[in-house]
């Protein structure tokens, strides 16, 4: 499928450039397993898989956005590494509505928009639910099932995957690669967005984390003999071992060998 192929390709293009970043500075396991399973916020997270941020985080100002995700904004500029590599997470004089709809999140092509309900309702709620559509002159809006912290939480780990420094991806797996890979790993507890495809999974084992779907357009049948496309990312090479043993020639390698 050609849009994969596409989210593909960018992605481990944008892989070259994140070596250039210093050595990351692992923390605990359980602190890191806790982080990646959403068992706790989006700094440990971010602290978890950058390493220590090299900023303190600044004061909380006035602004118009909401306020998870001008959090965000506070965490992710503590970083030297930037935190998103496929998609983009708007700023305050970047946001824009869309109807009621202020979007919030939007793909690398802008095939794909998130946001959240806007005005007066947002004014009320601080953790707004967040909706999603295909960017088309016909796409609706359908509600994700996250609310915007959590729903940031998501794509920091989401983006964390796409950009990881070491990486493996298939992109028509079949359902028995599919499940090789994922046997040992645990499923991350977020919402399956429709976007890139039916079926949105995140996954983790160790140090790795992992997204899968169908390799379809969002809204496609799940047909028994679907394939899948999956990609698991690392930090270091040495927490992808275990894809090694498995007799799967993967379609990208940051590691081949």
């Amino acid at each position: 499928m050609l849009y994969i192929d596409y989210i593909e390709r960018h992605s481990f293009g944008i892989r070259a450039e994140r070596q250039t970043f210093g050595q990351h500075r692992p923390v605990p396991d359980d602190d890191w397993r806790a982080a990646a399973t959403f068992e706790d916020d989006l700094e440990r997270f971010l602290t978890a898989w950058y390493g220590s941020p090299e900023r303190p985080s600044e004061p909380v100002m006035p602004t118009l956005l909401p306020p998870a995700l001008a959090a965000w904004h506070r965490q992710a500029e503590r970083w030297d590494e930037p935190i998103t590599s496929l998609n983009r997470v708007l700023g305050e004089h970047e946001v824009w509505l869309d109807g009621d709809v202020l979007v919030v999140y939007v793909e690398n092509e802008c095939t794909w928009l998130w946001g959240v309900v806007g005005g007066q309702e947002t004014d009320h709620d601080e953790d707004p639910v967040v909706l999603e559509r295909e960017n088309s002159p016909n796409g609706a809006w359908t509600v994700t099932g996250e609310r915007l912290g959590d729903f940031l939480l998501h794509v920091a780990v989401l983006e964390a995957i796409l950009g990881a420094p070491a990486c493996v991806a298939l992109d028509d797996a079949t359902p028995g690669q599919l499940r090789d890979l994922t046997s040992e790993m645990a499923a991350v507890r977020v919402s399956p967005w429709r976007w890139p495809g039916p079926q949105h999974t995140l996954w983790q084992r160790g140090r790795a984390l992992a997204l899968s779907c169908v390799n379809r357009l969002p809204d496609s049948t799940v047909a028994a003999d679907s394939t899948w496309w999956v990609v698991i990312g690392a930090r270091e090479a040495t927490d992808l071992a275990f894809t090694r043993n498995l007799g799967i020639v993967f379609d990208n390698d940051t590691q081949p060998g």
